[in-house]
């Protein structure tokens, strides 16, 4: 299987505060208490709904503003932080959401748009609009709706993914 090579770097503010975004969304996932459960607790839930709005109204946000020009400045790069990498947890529909907003950060960083200085391309945009949809409809459509899972032969047997990180510092 091909390994996919990730930038380490791009020119685009806007797309480089969504990737941030997604790494700590990632991370909240994989931190969360209802990781190593077969249940959601309603506080975790009420979190990850959270996250996506966040991303969806910055996007929104991002899309309505001017397209700038930065003709003193362009093609700067940007360095990115480390990527929040998939963490196979005890919770399958946290895998999934972890593996939703992993390809819709790879996919924005890897777009047309992370050439440009600032804003998103339509179509770069859509995909990320329709990935963030997705994400929702899993977490009303599928996990609400599911809750709880009684799974006692094959319930988690690992413990949770421990504590936070310390020192984070803002964006």
């Amino acid at each position: 299987m091909t390994q996919l090579v990730l930038p380490n770097a791009i020119h685009n503010m806007d797309i480089v505060t969504l990737y941030n975004m997604s790494n700590r969304t990632i991370l909240e996932i994989q931190k969360s208490s209802s990781e190593s459960a077969t249940s959601f607790h309603p506080q975790d839930i009420t979190r990850i709904k959270s996250y996506s709005e966040a991303m969806k109204t910055f996007k929104e946000w991002v899309v309505t503003q001017p397209r700038q020009d930065h003709p003193e400045t362009h093609p700067d790069l940007i360095p990115l932080e480390s990527s929040q990498e998939y963490l196979k947890g005890e919770n399958d529909a946290f895998n999934q959401l972890q593996r939703m907003v992993i390809a819709a950060r790879n996919e924005l960083i890897m777009s047309a748009s992370a050439n440009y200085t600032t804003w998103i391309e339509t179509h770069d945009g859509e995909r990320f609009d329709e990935y963030m949809q997705k994400y929702d409809s899993l977490v009303e459509d599928y996990i609400e709706k599911i809750q709880p899972i009684d799974t006692p032969e094959s319930s988690p047997r690992e413990g949770s993914q421990g504590g936070g990180r310390r020192n984070v510092k803002g964006q």
